[in-house]
């Protein structure tokens, strides 16, 4: 007699290729049974019981990359099982609240061959079961075609027969089409002329020096020829104006991408190749690249492969091998979805609404100056979502922008309750919210400091709550009071408001992110530019001791005079003069041009009085930033974190080394080390990796000696500070060097983009 087990798995198990994972595995193992999808989200699987242990082990060893297992059960099953090994339909019958929704997942290698032969050759959206768009495209669940924006287009025959045969990939696959009844794109001239469609012909324009606004399947973007230099100067007056923040660059393939950017490991080009296809940060080929175009400043670029059917067309029509791939929107504006959308159909042609599009169309031409082409679709975008952006440190890997390939593939945690939502800080926004046991986050929102992304941040929100019918009690936002995402609390007249600060919740995101008990004993560094205190000062490099007490600061940075707040930020030239004004040497002897100060030596004077006694701030981003000023010639910053960014280049990866501490009192000695720098040194890469250096060597011993004082072994590091290659690797070094558990992020941004997860789990942990 045949004894059967069903095993019942929870997490993140459907619409990521599960099934037919599963099925795999099956058929190697020469079992019968079946596996199919349960209607709250679980995935039922029956297998014989001999092959029990040996199909575990497989499980959750081969497991594919877009799902995670959280929780499996298994006993014994008596009901009927087919001969062989099947997919079975979906059984809806047992329902939940929340059911884990897989993100936007790159094109697959078997619909990447479609796109060269067969029905669906050259055609433009191409996906299975196991690829395609998810979260761009779904207006609510269950996951049907019908709660998408695909239902405008109903399947053909020939498409319908695949997506009933569960033999096939496209087996219930909610985005398949092919060219007779899917969507399709349309390309207009500079002044939205319609043009007939030559997607050769585009490759040879843009090749050329072109540039072309490609709408894709969650947002738009500028392409243009990565090695054209007139191009690229014409893109960066159109996109950045000023700002000398680098451009992202897409490799026709990982072969083509080794020519241009250093692959030093394994996990990077996993990172590259793997479904999520996000952009990842690695260091360029200076000589290979126009690198002072694409990145000024840096030696690193964010590199990307294809990952859309539409993409991969264009280099097979001839594209050059590398191009630039940036978003396509008004700096600090999110990118235009709606407006293109009804025009595109031809009922609408020699009507108003057509009149209106090209309205539209001038209006983006006249902002964008002189973009060549636009390349647009008839797909309805539901939520807009970025690429996804992630920066390798070693073997580690840290998120930088949490998008497309991510989003919204929650968290699991035990201890949450449910009914939370965290609005997350000012800048790189997120939110998230809380049902049983799940942490689910919107996309990277961006900078709130219009109405226009105060509005995106609200839609996600509503999108979230939608989706899983969840309307929060409790919602939490940063303690700094004039935030924009403030506004949005008038949404919830019943809910009870927490003020959250801003270092706090950074540490708590970290215990999210390994799924810690929120009373876990930890020592966390939270370090980045600037946070409201609860002293009303701004905070910015904070130790904290986690416990099952209240977080408690235990050590920061000096605190140094901050006479302007922001402008300082800005203008790095006024953070070198406030912390050289503490070290007692005269910044007369430093400071001989004062063309950095936004009003010249008037302001350098005045600047000299006025920081005595001024509000202060602990940042050790702000240190950085000022020898950035004095090392690197970085007179304003042009985009978030750009200072920094730029001293962490001129100092680059080698010749780690700890230095002697920098302590007074609790702590990190700004002044000193600045002082030390700049008596001590004359190489300007030499001094640049002695501050990275002293930085991490002081953070460590710090949190050394609070581990030692209160027994504790771990020590963690968050904040935008830990994006930072040369002191996250020496500070890591260091800890583990000394016997400590070293805690970095893994699926969640060190930066804001992970303020709403820890504010939810603050909010959580008062609750208990």
């Amino acid at each position: 007699m045949v004894v059967f087990r069903r095993i019942l798995v929870r997490g993140i198990v459907q619409s990521v290729g599960f099934r037919p994972f599963i099925r795999r595995i099956a058929s190697d193992l020469d079992t019968k049974g079946f596996v199919r999808n349960l209607g709250n989200g679980d995935v039922e699987i029956v297998i014989e019981d001999h092959v029990e242990k040996e199909f575990i082990h497989r499980m959750l060893k081969e497991l594919p990359e877009l799902s995670a297992i959280y929780e499996m059960s298994s006993d014994y099953y008596d009901g009927t099982v087919p001969d062989g090994f099947q997919i079975l339909p979906s059984d809806i019958s047992l329902q939940s609240s929340f059911a884990p929704l897989p993100p936007d997942i790159s094109i697959c290698d078997q619909c990447i061959e479609d796109l060269y032969k067969g029905r669906r050759t050259d055609y433009e959206f191409i996906s299975c079961t196991n690829c395609g768009p998810r979260y761009s495209v779904i207006r609510s669940l269950p996951y049907d075609r019908d709660r998408t924006s695909f239902e405008k287009f109903p399947l053909c025959n020939e498409c319908f027969k695949e997506y009933r045969d569960m033999n096939n990939r496209r087996f219930h696959a909610q985005t398949i089409c092919c060219r007779k009844c899917g969507p399709s794109y349309s390309l207009f001239g500079d002044k939205g002329q319609p043009m007939p469609l030559d997607w050769q012909d585009l490759a040879s324009q843009i090749n050329k020096g072109s540039i072309l606004f490609m709408q894709g399947q969650s947002g738009s973007h500028f392409i243009c020829n990565a090695t054209n230099e007139t191009a690229l100067k014409r893109l960066r007056k159109i996109k950045r104006h000023e700002s000398r923040k680098p451009f992202a660059v897409m490799a026709r393939s990982a072969s083509v991408l080794e020519d241009y950017a250093k692959i030093t490991s394994v996990d990077e080009l996993k990172l590259l190749l793997s479904p999520r296809k996000p952009i990842v940060v690695l260091p360029a080929k200076k000589e290979s690249l126009p690198i002072d175009l694409i990145a000024p400043g840096l030696d690193t670029v964010g590199f990307v492969l294809p990952y859309t059917s539409a993409q991969h067309l264009l280099f097979k029509k001839g594209l050059a091998d590398l191009v630039v791939l940036t978003s396509a929107n008004k700096p600090g504006i999110p990118m235009p979805i709606k407006p293109f959308f009804p025009v595109l159909d031809p009922e609408y042609y020699n009507s108003e609404y057509y009149d209106l599009y090209f309205q539209n169309m001038n209006y983006y031409n006249a902002h964008y100056y002189n973009v060549d082409y636009y390349l647009l679709h008839n797909l309805p975008i539901e939520q807009r979502v970025d690429d996804s952006v992630v920066k390798p440190l070693g073997v580690e890997a840290l998120i930088i922008r949490r998008a497309r390939g991510y989003v919204p593939q929650p968290h699991f945690h035990k201890e949450l309750r449910g009914g939370v939502l965290g609005l997350g800080a000012n800048e790189v926004v997120t939110a998230s919210i809380s049902t049983k046991n799940w942490i689910v986050a919107t996309q990277h929102i961006g900078n709130l400091n219009n109405i226009e992304t105060l509005n995106f941040l609200e839609d996600a929100v509503n999108h979230l709550m939608n989706l899983y019918s969840i309307n929060p009690d409790h919602v939490a936002v940063d303690l700094h009071p004039e935030f924009l995402n403030r506004k949005l609390l008038s949404n919830f007249p019943d809910a009870t408001i927490h003020e959250i600060q801003h270092h706090e919740a950074h540490a708590y995101s970290l215990l999210v992110d390994h799924g810690l008990p929120f009373d876990t004993d930890a020592i966390i560094w939270t370090v980045d530019g600037f946070g409201y205190g609860h002293d009303g000062n701004a905070w910015g490099t904070e130790l904290f001791l986690l416990s099952s007490e209240s977080p408690r600061r235990i050590a920061s940075g000096l605190p140094i005079p901050y006479f302007g707040g922001d402008m300082n930020a800005k203008h790095p030239a006024r953070m070198f003069l406030s912390i050289l004004l503490q070290t007692g040497l005269n910044p007369d002897d430093y400071i001989l041009d004062y063309s950095a100060f936004p009003h010249g030596e008037t302001e350098y004077h005045f600047l000299r009085r006025k920081f005595t006694g001024s509000p202060v701030t602990t940042s050790i981003a702000r240190l950085l930033d000022a020898a950035a000023f004095y090392l690197a010639g970085v007179d304003k910053r042009t985009y978030r974190g750009e200072p920094a960014i730029r001293l962490e280049a001129l100092a680059g990866r080698n010749g780690l080394q700890q230095t002697p501490s920098y302590i007074k009192g609790n702590c990190i000695d700004t002044p000193k080390i600045l002082h030390d720098m700049l008596v001590n040194y004359s190489s300007k890469t030499e001094s640049a990796r002695f501050v990275h250096d002293a930085i991490a060597s002081t953070m460590a011993e710090l949190a050394i000696e609070a581990a030692e004082t209160h027994g504790i072994k771990t020590i963690g590091f968050t904040g935008g500070v830990a994006y930072n290659y040369r002191i996250h690797t020496l500070l890591k070094q260091i800890v583990k060097a000394n016997g400590y558990h070293f805690l970095a992020h893994k699926t969640i941004p060190p930066g804001d983009g992970g303020i709403s997860y820890g504010q939810v789990a603050l909010v959580e942990r008062k609750l208990r």
